[in-house]
Formats: C-alpha cells, structure tokens, sequence
C-alpha cells in the first residue's frame, strides 16, 4: 500500500488530550473479484498497469454485501479498497492509444509540492480557528511552540490512518515537550466533525481539531490532495511540508519534528 495505494493515494493538551497509550492502528482491506488480496499483489497489478479504478472506503450498504460473502474480516467500510481491473485486452488498448497519442512521454506525475501556496522557509500565515471543544485557537499565540498543522476531511481514510501514527509514535514520546498537534479539517460542518473525533475517541484517539467549514485557512497554505501536513518552527516558519500517508512522508515528519524540538 505504501508504495501504489497512497499515491493514488497555549500547550500541547489544548489541542491533544489524555495521549497516554499506543492506538492499535486499523488496515486496509484490499477486495478484488470480490476476493480479499494480499498487498503485494495489489502492486503486482499496479506494475501490469491493470488497475482501472479504486474506491477508497465504501459505504455501510456496500460493507454490509461484502460480509455477506467474505465475513467481518473485512473490517470497517472506511478501510476497505475496493479495486477494479482491467482485462490484458483492455489495457493493451489502452496503452497503445496513450502511445499514440503522445508518443515517447512518460506517464504524468502530479508535483504535490506545487500544491503548496506556502512553501518551507515562508512565515506561517496567521489564522484563529474555533476547536471542536468550542476554544478558539489563534496561532501567532503558539510562538515558541513547535506546531503540526494537519489538514484532513472526516471522509478521507489516510488522514485517519495517519491520525494513528501520529498518535502512536510522535504524540506519545513528545507529550511532555513544545509540540502542539493541530489539525484542522477542511470544507465540513462543526458537528460532523465532532462526530468523527467521537467515534476516534472510543477506539483510544482523543483530540481536538480546528474547523475550517468554507476553507478560510485551507486557501492560504495549500490545494489538491490531504492529508497534507506543516510543520512550523518556533519562530514561525514553515521547515516542512508533505501531502498523502506514505512511510516515506512519516519518517521525515517525526526527524523534523525532532530537529526542531531540539533547537
């Protein structure tokens, strides 16, 4: 998954509560032919340019009919990666009508960094943001703070899976320091976002999120694809950004994180 499906595809406790546990994080479930498939046969696929399109989480109604023919191992509707291929035939046409139609250009790759409107090194933008415990949170006030900012939708699963790791192996070694989570979820109401952070606080995530309804906040930083996260130095600055739940984006984050707590 990290290599095809995620490319497709004040203090601390004011915006994070009670991180005292490790979170068992969720899986993917990836159904094909209405059979469950093993990751790496899903970037066999991927590497045959056989995959036609992927649906990224399925409704209750679609889960339900799935059980019916594999069980509840298929785990939550939000999870499962629903794919459908296309025949040899089929991609055989394709590729040969791409071919002719540009000839000697590679397939096009989106640059997520060019979704950034701020870069790294730019000064933060400044923003208020009503939190989801009904606090407002102005983040000029943070100066001294190192801030994750995590732009993420109640809808999007790898904003969820990543709100694990972040959990799991960032927010539980730096509870006690200068860091503050903030996310923020962009383009939905108040209370649907509440509701999502109440089923995330039964299974052990407990946070607040800031709420950007009409994407005030969003336009100023960035465009395109979340999760995308910044981190901003104590003074100010933005020194990282990333879009999308890949190990890769992972790893960086948390070393920057710890760089910048460091200084």
């Amino acid at each position: 998954m990290k290599s095809f499906i995620l490319l497709i595809c004040l203090c601390c406790s004011l915006a994070v509560v009670a991180q005292d546990k490790a979170v068992p994080k969720p899986q993917h479930v990836i159904i094909v032919d209405d059979k469950i498939v093993s990751e790496e046969r899903l970037n066999e696929y991927a590497a045959q340019e056989l995959i036609k399109s992927m649906q990224n989480g399925v409704s209750e109604a679609q889960r339900a009919q799935l059980a019916k023919k594999l069980g509840d191992k298929i785990g939550e509707a939000q999870f499962i990666l629903f794919i459908q291929l296309y025949t040899p035939a089929q991609r055989d046409s394709l590729l040969a009508q791409r071919k002719k139609e540009a000839p000697g250009l590679p397939p096009a790759t989106a640059s997520r960094k060019d979704e950034f409107k701020l870069k790294v090194n730019d000064a933060a933008a400044d923003f208020s943001v009503t939190l989801t415990n009904g606090e407002t949170l102005k983040l000029s006030e943070l100066k001294g703070k190192v801030i994750l900012l995590d732009f993420w939708a109640t809808w999007c699963a790898p904003c969820i899976m990543e709100f694990y790791d972040i959990h799991n192996h960032i927010l539980l070694p730096q509870k006690n320091s200068d860091l503050v989570f903030l996310p923020v979820a962009i383009g939905e109401e108040l209370a649907t976002v509440q509701n999502k952070l109440k089923q995330l606080n039964k299974k052990g995530l407990d946070f607040h999120s800031g709420v950007d309804t009409d994407h005030l906040i969003w336009d100023q930083y960035a465009s395109g694809a979340i999760p995308k996260n910044c981190i901003i130095d104590k003074k100010g600055i933005i020194r990282f950004t990333s879009t999308g739940n890949t190990e890769e984006n992972f790893n960086a984050l948390k070393a920057m994180i710890q760089k910048l707590l460091n200084e």
